[in-house]
C-alpha cells in the first residue's frame, strides 16, 4: 500500500491513535505538563471522540440546531437514571458536545453549566457502579471533567482551523 493510500485507511485503532496523539499535542501546546495527565483519562477521552468520529451520525447531527437538540435530549431524564452505562453515555455526550463542539455552542449555552452537568453524570455513575475500578475511574474523571472539555474544545478549534492541512510526518 502506498503512503497516500495508507493515509486514507481508517479503522477504529487508527482513529483512537489519532485522537490520543492530537489530544497529547493539544495538552502540550496549552502549556499543561503532560505528565500531570492520567493516561487512562487521555485514552478514555480519545476513545469517546474516536467513537463519535467513527460511528456515523449522518442523519442525526447536521447543524448547530441539531447539536442543540441532541444536547437537550442527552440531558433529559437525568433525575430518573440509575443505570451506570446510561449515566456514562450521557456524560460522554456532554464531553463531546461541550468539549469538542465548545466553540459552536458557547454562544447559545453556558459551557460551564454543561461542564457541571457532565461532571455530575460521572459522579452519579461513580455512586451507582458496583465495580470498584469503575467507581474510582468515574470519581477521578469527574474531578477533571472541565479540564477535558476545555482540552477537547481547543482540539476541536484546532482541527477546524487546520482542516485543509495534510501532514505526512
Amino acid at each position: 500500500m502506498s503512503p497516500l493510500q495508507e493515509l486514507f485507511v481508517v479503522d477504529s485503532a487508527r482513529t483512537i491513535r489519532f485522537f490520543v496523539e492530537m489530544m497529547s499535542d493539544t495538552i502540550v501546546r496549552s502549556g499543561r505538563n503532560e505528565r500531570c495527565v492520567r493516561d487512562e483519562h487521555l485514552w478514555y477521552v480519545a476513545s469517546v471522540l474516536a467513537h463519535y468520529a467513527y460511528v456515523s451520525w449522518s442523519h442525526s447531527v447536521h447543524s448547530e440546531m441539531d447539536l442543540s437538540k441532541h444536547l437537550i435530549t442527552s440531558m433529559s431524564g437525568s433525575q430518573e437514571v440509575s443505570d451506570t452505562e446510561i449515566l456514562e453515555a450521557k456524560g460522554s455526550h456532554i464531553l463531546l458536545l461541550s468539549g469538542f463542539f465548545r466553540n459552536q455552542i458557547q454562544h447559545r449555552y453556558s459551557v460551564e453549566s454543561l461542564d457541571a452537568i457532565g461532571r455530575s453524570y460521572y459522579l452519579q455513575a461513580h455512586g451507582r457502579s458496583r465495580d470498584r475500578k469503575k467507581r474510582q475511574f468515574f470519581e477521578a474523571f469527574a474531578e477533571v471533567f472541565p479540564f477535558w472539555t476545555q482540552t477537547c474544545g481547543r482540539l476541536g478549534k484546532r482541527l477546524q482551523e487546520e482542516r485543509y492541512v495534510v501532514r505526512f510526518d
